[in-house]
Parts: C-alpha cells; structure tokens; sequence
C-alpha cells in the first residue's frame, strides 16, 4: 500500500500540488482535500480519503490546486463545523479572549473561543497571551506556561460543551 500512496502523491505532485498543500477535482470544488505532509489525503471533514494512482490517473486533468482558505470555507460548510478564523480575525479574537478570560473570568463569556477549532484555538491563545504580557518583562517559560494553561481549559470547557455538560463556573 505505501507503494499505491508514494505513486499518488508522485501523481499529485506533477499536478503541482505539494504535501501540505490543497486540492480537488474541477466537478467538486466544494469537495477540496489537503495532501498532508506524510503523504495521506484528507478531506474536509478530517476523514481519509483513499485515492490511488489509478483514480488520480484518471481524474488528472480536473485536479486543480487550492488554497488554504478554499479548504477552511469548504470544512466551514460542513454542519456542525468547527469554525476557523483568518489571520485578521486572530488579532481581534485574542483581544476578546484575554479581556474576557482575566477581567470575567467567572461570567465565562470567554467560551465564545470553543465554537473554533483547534488550530485557531491555539493562534489566539499564543496571540493573547503576547498581548497580555506585552511590554512586562516576563521569562519565555512562564509565557509558554500560561498558553498551556489557557489551551487546556479551553480545550476541556468544549469538550464538555460537546458533551452536553455545564463548565466549572457558569455553565455552558
């Protein structure tokens, strides 16, 4: 089988679509996939997608590459998607979030942050925990700390969100 794969993705590659990069195929735009860098498509559900050589043969000239952003509004047309936010909204996000998380802390208003996923959880956390030590004189390890800390109770208040039970401190 890792023959099939390191063949498809060889395929791919002479489309022009590199691992870490983004496809799909011209009757499906909508249906946009990412190559990862080991070499598995994925599609934007985050389920694999097994495509051989002779499929991506086949379907050659529709592969058309796509950005990063065509696979973030395909995986944001998803019911029950997670949402992701673009470099501009990051900046505004991690304001809200700092604000939120160390003035009212208890009111819990700082959840708005569980309904984005992963990966944008983790550029806001990074992002606000810049902005609310900007300019003290704070060592990298206690900075690095304080991301841990905020990235795991996020992570844990939307896991608990998906599961239909209240939060800590002010339900859900």
């Amino acid at each position: 089988m890792e023959r099939e794969q390191e063949r498809a993705v060889a395929l791919l590659r002479d489309a022009g679509i590199e691992p870490g990069g983004y496809f799909a195929f011209s009757g499906s735009p909508e249906r946009c996939c990412h190559l990862t860098l080991s070499g598995r498509v994925l599609g934007p559900d985050g389920r694999e997608i097994p495509l051989t050589e002779n499929e991506i043969w086949e379907r050659f000239g529709e592969l058309c590459p796509r950005t990063r952003e065509d696979f973030l509004r395909a995986k944001a047309g998803l019911p029950g998607a997670l949402r992701e936010a673009s470099p501009e909204e990051i900046e505004e996000l991690a304001e809200r979030f700092w604000e939120e998380y160390h003035s009212r802390r208890e009111e819990g208003g700082w959840r708005f942050l569980c309904s984005y996923g992963e990966e944008t959880i983790r550029r806001v956390a990074a992002a606000a925990v810049e902005k609310g030590f900007k300019g003290q004189d704070v060592p990298p390890k206690r900075r690095k700390r304080e991301q841990e800390k905020v990235l795991k109770e996020v992570f844990m208040a939307r896991a608990l969100q998906r599961l239909g039970l209240p939060g800590e401190k002010g339900g859900r």
